[in-house]
């Protein structure tokens, strides 16, 4: 589902999709949730007692933040666009968002109701807040097949109907 999904990002007009890859060293891998931990620690759980669900994996993408970085320079210096809008929220981000500023560009930020980094907030000229699921059926314009609890009636509104269900079985 995740490979259909960035594929039909991928094809859209305007829009650039920057995919990073994980890489395993010693920082990722698997850990002891936060909850396992200061229950182990508090004496209320013994190792022997852990489950799979008081563990999680640690993956970490490396290369997304500078190739961004290196797409809104050139975008910038180059004049090539009037608005960028990064779903982000890192900090790392500064130095772009300030050199598309400084070359006329509006730069918008969406960090999908995360917090971010108040060094951010300073260099950014608007500040918007989408889920990630509007965000792809807005672009796609296919409906997702389930929609989840927190979807509001005021998000469902169908476009037509396409989703990613029925586009499947219509290349079949």
């Amino acid at each position: 589902m995740r490979g259909e999904i960035l594929e039909q990002l991928k094809q859209q007009r305007k829009l650039a999709l920057r995919l990073g890859s994980t890489k395993h060293d010693k920082s990722n891998g698997w850990r002891l949730t936060s909850f396992a931990t200061k229950a182990l620690i508090k004496g209320e759980k013994h190792f022997s007692e852990m489950t799979n669900k008081d563990f999680n994996f640690e993956v970490r993408q490396k290369g997304v933040d500078i190739k961004l970085g290196i797409d809104i320079a050139s975008l910038s210096y180059e004049k090539l666009v009037d608005k960028i809008i990064l779903i982000a929220g890192d900090s790392d981000f500064v130095p772009a968002a300030k050199m598309a500023r400084k070359h006329g560009i509006d730069f918008i930020l969406d960090p999908l109701r995360n917090n971010i980094d108040t060094s951010l907030n300073e260099h950014i000229d608007g500040l918007v807040s989408h889920d990630l699921v509007s965000i792809i059926r807005d672009v796609t314009n296919l409906q997702p097949d389930e929609k989840p609890k927190w979807w509001s009636s005021e998000n469902s509104k169908e476009t037509g109907d396409k989703s990613l269900k029925s586009r499947k079985t219509d290349r079949a």
